[in-house]
């Protein structure tokens, strides 16, 4: 089956509301079961940390520790960006309404 027809087809399925209720909720579930917490991160994190420092990679453990810091909302990146058509502009100004 083409690519074509399998999205057409796909499209007319998701206008019935019980298929498209349906499909939610195993995103949903699929969401639940693969979701990692913060906890379970951190706690890698400053396993991560605790060993590069046992073992003497001092590297290792600041890229660890700034990970950790990241993590908690104690340290960000700033980034930047530069935009040479105006219609990429109307987008991103319309995408930063959503």
């Amino acid at each position: 089956m083409k690519a074509s027809t399998i999205h057409s087809r796909a499209h007319e399925l998701l206008k019935h509301g019980k298929i498209r209720v349906r499909l939610r909720q195993l995103q949903d579930e699929t969401r639940r079961n693969n979701q990692i917490t913060v906890d379970e991160i951190a706690r890698g994190l400053r396993r991560a940390i605790s060993g590069a420092e046992k073992s003497g990679q001092w590297s290792a453990a600041v890229s660890a520790s700034v990970a950790l810091a990241k993590l908690g909302g104690l340290m960000s990146e700033k980034r930047s960006m530069e935009i040479s058509h105006s219609e990429h502009l109307a987008a991103l100004k319309s995408l930063s309404k959503l």
